[in-house]
C-alpha cells in the first residue's frame, strides 16, 4: 500500500470584537433611527440614533424626490431617507466607527450563530453624556464575566 498525504495550506480570519475599538463598515442601510453597516461582508452592526453626531440631519425622501431637499428633524414618519453630515454631503461608503457594545450567539445544530455589534460615531465625552441619560442600570461585562450592577444590586 502507499502512503497518501495532502499539503493544505489555510488563512483564517479571527474577529475577536472588543468594546472601544475601532472598525471600518459599510453603509448598508438608513433610517431616521439609526445606521445599519456591514463589516467585511461578514457580520453586521447598527448604530443608534442617538449615537450619531448631532450635525447630522436626516433627509427624507419626500423631501427629495419634491425637490425641496428639506432636513428633517425628528418628526418625519415616512422612514426612508439619507442621512446628510455637518458639510450636507450623502453619508455613505465606509464609516469607521466605535464598538460600543457586542453580543454573540453560540451555533447550534440548526443554527450558524450570530453576531450582533453596536456601535458609535460619538467622541468619549459624548458618549458617556449618552450612557448618563439611560439611568440607574448599568451593565458591565458581558461575555468577560465581570460583575453586573443594576439599580444598586451586584450580581
Amino acid at each position: 500500500y502507499a502512503i497518501s498525504f495532502v499539503w493544505v495550506t489555510a488563512d483564517f480570519v479571527l474577529f475577536r470584537p472588543q468594546k472601544g475599538i475601532t472598525i471600518p463598515g459599510y453603509v448598508n442601510l438608513q433610517t431616521e433611527s439609526h445606521l445599519a453597516l456591514v463589516c467585511w461582508n461578514l457580520f453586521t452592526a447598527s448604530i443608534d440614533r442617538k449615537r450619531l453626531p448631532k450635525e447630522w440631519k436626516w433627509v427624507s425622501q419626500d423631501a427629495v424626490s419634491n425637490g425641496t431637499d428639506s432636513v428633517v428633524n425628528g418628526s418625519h414618519q415616512g422612514g426612508e431617507g439619507y442621512f446628510v453630515d455637518s458639510e450636507g454631503q450623502k453619508v455613505d461608503g465606509l464609516i469607521d466607527f466605535r464598538i460600543q457594545d457586542f453580543e454573540a450567539s453560540p451555533a447550534t445544530e440548526r443554527d450558524k450563530g450570530f453576531m450582533s455589534i453596536e456601535g458609535t460615531l460619538l467622541r468619549e465625552e459624548e458618549e458617556a453624556q449618552v450612557d448618563d441619560k439611560r439611568g440607574p442600570a448599568k451593565e458591565t461585562g458581558g461575555m468577560t464575566g465581570e460583575t453586573m450592577t443594576i439599580t444598586g444590586h451586584r450580581y
